[in-house]
């Protein structure tokens, strides 16, 4: 298997043969970029044509925003069956590699380093946390592509208010970064202690009668329940991190918006800027 950074990377290094789904799933996403955000500011035209009782010039508009609502609706649609059907296959065909891979490892090798318990555990835990980055790809692309298409939008209604709007996102992915930094080794431990239990409950059920023989199940319950509840510890670290996550974005999104509104009513005052400009964006900067 070729090198490569990350894993991520070395999985669409090894998936080439689904570029053109992830193509089109790029391609979607800028599509996606230019019809909201042009929605955005058509609307933004509309109330300020009705504003100035110019309704020559906003029943103009209408049409085009009936276009550009239809062709987000089918962007959309195509978006879906592209991104179900491209995911799918991925996660069938990887599966199978998976289990080609496992079924030739020399049994001297399973045997000397890895435990059954381990294996399946790992795979399953993977193989989840692969599937959940998949059915985010769109996600992520939406971050990027539809990101720097919507801020390019911003910087031309109001450099101004863009600024003001992304000054907060440095300091919040710095601390986001430091918060966060923890999460990898707990998730390790998660793994490891999981697959030890795993491990265990295989054996056991293996030597049930072993078990039985020599009444050991209390003594195998407790070092199971031990193995689950440091897996749990991790967990819940993991999810009082989350926590911290969280209202560090909720916080980084409610002042920046709150520091835009005040803003714009002056400018609205100053007559720096229109009101169908701050409709539309408001509403091209939440995309």
């Amino acid at each position: 298997m070729k090198k490569t950074k990350n894993s991520l990377s070395r999985f669409f290094v090894d998936n080439k043969r689904y570029a053109g789904y992830f193509m089109l799933l790029f391609l979607s996403a800028i599509a996606m970029g230019f019809f909201q955000t042009s929605i955005a500011k058509i609307m933004g035209e509309i109330v300020d044509y009705g504003l100035s009782l110019d309704n020559e010039a906003m029943l103009r508009r209408i049409p085009l925003l009936g276009v550009l609502l239809l062709a987000e609706f089918v962007r959309n649609l195509s978006n879906y069956f592209i991104s179900a059907h491209s995911i799918e296959s991925i996660f069938l065909d990887t599966r199978n590699k998976i289990f080609r891979v496992i079924t030739e490892i020399p049994i001297s090798i399973l045997e000397k380093n890895l435990d059954s318990g381990d294996i399946i555990s790992r795979v399953n835990s993977d193989m989840m946390s692969l599937c959940a980055t998949l059915d985010n790809y769109t996600w992520f692309l939406n971050v990027y592509v539809v990101g720097v298409i919507a801020l390019i939008m911003c910087l031309r209604l109001s450099p101004i208010l863009t600024f003001v709007y992304i000054a907060g996102f440095p300091i919040s992915i710095f601390i986001l970064k430091r918060v966060s930094s923890p999460l990898g080794e707990l998730q390790s431990e998660k793994l490891k202690n999981m697959g030890l239990a795993t491990n265990l409950a295989t054996d056991t059920i293996r030597g049930l009668s072993v078990v039985k023989s020599y009444s050991l199940e209390n003594i195998m319950l407790e070092r199971y329940g031990k193995l689950v509840d440091k897996g749990t510890e991790s967990d819940i670290a993991s999810e009082k991190i989350g926590l911290k996550m969280n209202f560090v974005k909720n916080f980084f999104n409610i002042v920046p918006l709150f520091s835009v509104l005040m803003l714009s009513v002056y400018l609205v005052f100053k007559k720096m800027i229109s009101p169908g400009e701050i409709i539309a964006f408001l509403s091209i900067s939440r995309l």
